[in-house]
């Protein structure tokens, strides 16, 4: 899944200020300077600030952040598991459960912009659990955005 405007949703924790672009300045005002409220796309600070913004998502409906791959988090609903990896500004989600890939969806999409075209490929699945690990082959759903 993309999102469409990741860059743009993401909350800055600073104080950032930007001079008018070119072609948009206010005669007469042409020093005045903008306090930004969200992220721009270009701005050193979107990435992070939209990584802050997803993740407190994540944290809030019950998603655990992988300690060793901080982009990766895992969502256990009773013995199945739904696992969504962060990159840039696409999700790339797994599991074993494909109610849990629709559940997981309508909820990224009420939530967040995103694109709506997704892709599915169905394999053979491996999986293993015991309390400190999970070991997946070939996963049984893979989704993504094209």
């Amino acid at each position: 899944m993309e999102v469409k405007s990741a860059f743009l949703n993401g909350v800055l924790e600073e104080e950032l200020y930007i001079k008018q672009p070119l072609g948009y300045k206010v005669k007469g005002e042409e020093d005045t300077v903008f306090k930004l409220k969200k992220t721009l796309y270009g701005l050193k600070q979107a990435p992070r600030a939209w990584y802050n913004c997803i993740g407190k998502y994540f944290q809030e409906n019950n998603f655990t952040k992988c300690l060793d791959e901080h982009a990766l988090y895992a969502k256990i609903k009773d013995r199945d598991i739904l696992i969504v990896c962060i990159y840039v500004d696409d999700l790339i989600f797994t599991g074993s459960n494909p109610s849990m890939f629709e559940e997981f969806k309508k909820a990224m999409i009420k939530e967040f912009e995103m694109k709506s075209s997704f892709h599915s490929k169905t394999t053979q699945r491996r999986c293993s659990r015991n309390s400190r690990w999970i070991t997946a082959s070939q996963l049984e759903h893979w989704w993504s955005a094209k």
